[in-house]
């Protein structure tokens, strides 16, 4: 069984893997016969994990011949940053959107004042930026956000009631006819737009 595990990683891997070890302990419980499925996949796993651990602890590890096969770790995407002009009033325009405001700080490394915003549920977040010697000027259309909202007649009621313009205005009638697709935007004080889908 050790033999025919060994043909798998070299087809796995059949430009070699730099620095891989399989210990004597997993090979001799590869070649026993299998009591369980557990036995003859041990010396596999062994060799998987330890390339795994090694990616982790070093993704320059897995060289660019061997990505194909055995990808290194997810990319995530993590956040979005924008410059605002009225810190406060923007927290408050997301915070009627359902974001929370998780974080705060008055000095960035860079001197900005910050706020770090998120949707429960969600690990992307906003991260708005403010200083006061930056002048904000949004080009319109330029770039818009989005969220997904499992009904958007009771979240379209909700945030209009909040104070907030919604287009397009005829939303109330246009949804439930059919007449426009459930999409709708909203616009942040420095002009960001923000659409919301029903999703």
């Amino acid at each position: 069984m050790a033999g025919v595990i060994d043909r798998v990683i070299h087809n796995l891997f059949p430009t070699g893997v730099k620095g891989l070890r399989i210990t004597d302990e997993s090979r001799q419980i590869a070649s026993e016969p299998a009591t369980s499925g557990k036995s003859h996949v041990c010396y596999l796993a062994n060799a998987i994990n330890q390339v795994r651990d090694k990616i982790h602890a070093n993704p320059h590890w897995a060289h660019r011949k061997n990505r194909a096969i055995f990808p290194t770790t997810m990319i995530k995407f993590l956040h979005t940053r924008i410059r605002v002009s009225d810190l406060d009033a923007t927290i408050a325009f997301y915070q009627k959107l359902g974001f929370s405001l998780t974080r705060r700080t008055d000095k960035s490394p860079a001197g900005n004042q910050l706020a770090f915003l998120e949707l429960d549920g969600n690990e992307h977040f906003l991260e708005l930026c403010y200083s006061p010697d930056f002048k904000v000027e949004f080009p319109e259309d330029l770039m818009h956000t989005a969220v997904g909202v499992e009904d958007i007649m009771a979240y379209c009621d909700k945030i209009e009631k909040d104070g907030i313009e919604i287009w397009p205005e005829d939303w109330r009638e246009a949804f439930p006819s059919g007449a426009k697709i459930k999409m709708a935007f909203v616009t942040d004080p420095d002009g960001y737009e923000v659409e919301i889908l029903e999703r």
